[in-house]
């Protein structure tokens, strides 16, 4: 079920732009560290003929990052803003991701902070080297600068206007949106995020890695290229199981991706060969995948 606020959002009305599920899809990107992964994944999209609508600079030949340029940096909120209006096919979001602060569960076992932790977002460098690693919930101010870009996925908390750390795709439900790249470390480990992922995209195939983040766009590149236009168009028109080993060929402690595919979680777990499926909302015990 919604909750509040994203119903007070819905009703606002909002004039979303795009080309949604018109004979041209389009795609929005937000990148918070190297673009390399995603003008790898922009060149690719392109060549099957897609439009990048990304808010401020979606013309331009190479997507910018939020990664340490201030130019950029300081539009944030202008392009957060923009993006609460963006209506897209597929969603590319890469970056740091995780939780909150480094310190956030230490004294928790990696079960219980995978299920329990209630933040977590993608992040920028300056953040990284900042309020992440000496920050705490009981002095989040250690380490600020006005460099630093933190956005949620784990919460929606926001009602009229997004704040600096909230998600503007988290707004009402995507319905129509075919797909979400997440290419971060842990993108749908976090069960708060899973949630939310799951909550404002119903209909959509959404990748994303359950442990760190090396490479993975390597491995998301290649079964794009292999399925071609016809997976971007209808993903979920693709069995769940053969994806999860077409993204996973073999068992590795990095880049293990999983999917939402229609509301429903899957992962590999490598030690059986199987595919586990459940709700985002279930625990999970992501240390068996390895």
């Amino acid at each position: 079920m919604l909750n509040m606020a994203s119903i007070a959002r819905a009703v606002l009305g909002m004039d979303p732009y795009g080309t949604l599920n018109q004979t041209t899809m389009t795609v929005a990107f937000m990148e918070f560290l190297e673009s390399a992964d995603s003008n790898a994944m922009k060149s690719l999209l392109l060549k099957h003929s897609f439009r990048d609508i990304s808010p401020l600079w979606g013309e331009q030949a190479a997507v910018p990052t939020f990664k340490d340029n201030q130019s950029v940096i300081r539009r944030w909120p202008e392009f957060q803003q923009a993006m609460t209006q963006v209506e897209a096919d597929w969603y590319y979001l890469s970056g740091h991701h995780g939780r909150q602060y480094m310190v956030d569960g230490e004294e928790l076992s990696g079960r219980e902070h995978f299920n329990q932790q209630e933040v977590a977002g993608f992040f920028n460098e300056p953040y990284h080297l900042g309020p992440w690693e000496h920050a705490s919930q009981d002095d989040p101010d250690a380490g600020r600068s006005a460099n630093d870009v933190f956005m949620k996925t784990s919460q929606d908390d926001w009602v009229y206007e997004p704040g600096p750390d909230d998600n503007p795709l988290f707004t009402s439900p995507h319905e129509s949106c075919k797909g979400v790249f997440l290419v971060g470390c842990n993108g749908l480990a976090y069960r708060a995020s899973r949630e939310k992922w799951a909550e404002y995209f119903p209909n959509s195939l959404i990748i994303g890695a359950i442990s760190r983040e090396a490479n993975s766009i390597s491995k998301i590149l290649k079964v794009v290229q292999e399925y071609g236009k016809d997976f971007l168009a209808d993903p979920t028109d693709y069995d769940p199981e053969e994806l999860i080993w077409k993204l996973n060929p073999r068992p590795t402690p990095l880049d293990v991706l999983a999917i939402i595919h229609s509301g429903t979680f899957y992962f590999p777990v490598f030690v059986s060969k199987r595919v586990q499926a459940l709700s985002p909302e279930e625990p999970v015990l992501l240390e068996h995948t390895q």
